[in-house]
Parts: C-alpha cells; sequence; structure tokens
C-alpha cells in the first residue's frame, strides 16, 4: 500500500469532509435555513414515525417524511414563486391541469416537486398503524370482478411496479370508463 503526503491526505480528508457536508445538506442536516415562502406546507404524518414498526422503522419515515417529502415541498414552493395562479391553487389543481396551467418553463420542476408533494402525501394517508390485510366490503367484490381475486390483483400490481424501469410509482386507479386499472408512472408523475 502507498503512504500518503501530508498533502495528500490533507486533500483527501477535505474532499471527504465537503462530500459529507454536501451529502447532510442533501438530507436537511446542514445549519437550518428557513424554507422558501409560498403556499405548500408539509402536513404531519398522521401516525407517529414509529407507528409502523416493524414494517417500516421510525428512522426511515423521518429520513422519507421530514427531508425527502419536504424537499419536494420547498422546491415546489421555490418553482412558483412570484407565479400569483399558481400559488392561488391547490396541489390537486395544479397536478391536474400540469399540462394547461402550468408554464412550459417551470412545467418539469413543477412535475417533479408539485408530483412528488401530492405522491408523497397520499401514500402517507394511504397507510396506518391498524391498517392492512385482504380489501373488504365494496373494494374486494370490485377487485374479485375485475381481476379475479385479490390475490390476482396482488400479483398484477406487484409485476406492474418492478416493471418500472429506474424510479415511478404503482397505482391503482379507477379509469375514464369506470373500471379498476393498474398503472404505473415514472418518476413523480401522478395517474
Amino acid at each position: 500500500m502507498q503512504s500518503l503526503t501530508r498533502r495528500q491526505a490533507l486533500k483527501t480528508l477535505g474532499l471527504g469532509a465537503a462530500g459529507l457536508l454536501l451529502g447532510q445538506k442533501a438530507f436537511g442536516q446542514a445549519a437550518a435555513q428557513a424554507p422558501p415562502a409560498g403556499p405548500f406546507r408539509l402536513a404531519p404524518l398522521p401516525y407517529a414515525n414509529n407507528a409502523l414498526e416493524p414494517h417500516i422503522d421510525a428512522r426511515t419515515m423521518e429520513i422519507h417524511h421530514d427531508r425527502h417529502h419536504l424537499a419536494y415541498v420547498n422546491n415546489l414552493n421555490t418553482a412558483i414563486a412570484g407565479n400569483a395562479a399558481l400559488s392561488a391553487m391547490t396541489i390537486d389543481q395544479i397536478v391536474r391541469g400540469i399540462n394547461t396551467v402550468v408554464p412550459a418553463a417551470i412545467r418539469t420542476a413543477v412535475t417533479n416537486n408539485g408530483g412528488g408533494h401530492w405522491n408523497h402525501t397520499f401514500f402517507w394517508s394511504s397507510m396506518g398503524p391498524n391498517a392492512g390485510g385482504n380489501p373488504q366490503g365494496p373494494l374486494a367484490e370490485v377487485i374479485n370482478s375485475t381481476f379475479t381475486s385479490v390475490a390476482q390483483f396482488k400479483a398484477a400490481f406487484k409485476t406492474a411496479c418492478l416493471g418500472r424501469f429506474g424510479s415511478g410509482w404503482g397505482w391503482l386507479v379507477k379509469n375514464a370508463a369506470g373500471r379498476l386499472e393498474i398503472v404505473s408512472t415514472a418518476n413523480q408523475e401522478c395517474p
């Protein structure tokens, strides 16, 4: 193994420290700074960070909600800064009208960050400490009539999710014809 000179060692340590600081800043661990002004805020989780253990641990929830999701909210506020029309809309209105109400110059940023905010908000509300198990009632009936069984639905849903190359989401949606359908969207797009 080759030994390092003092200069090489200091340079390596300096680069490592810079990388660590940049990594911490990306995950919100740097010195706290005021979030950008804007209409969108990160709602608290509807349950404690540890409420989904052992399936999802508290640290993962804290990082994913309090840092990752917060970054989408802050970046969305930055993207729409100065646009009074978008600032007056709900996130649902923006996402539904992404191709008609959002100017082309900021559409990608709003799709990525607005979609990330909407998708994650929906994600958090879809889980709960006393949730889980197979669907029951009318939802189970329509899943069974559409996919033959809940087991067939789960297999099809898993296939759609695992078939998404790179980043994305899997969704069970009611299509324009009123039928259930499994779809996958790329990155932070919404169905």
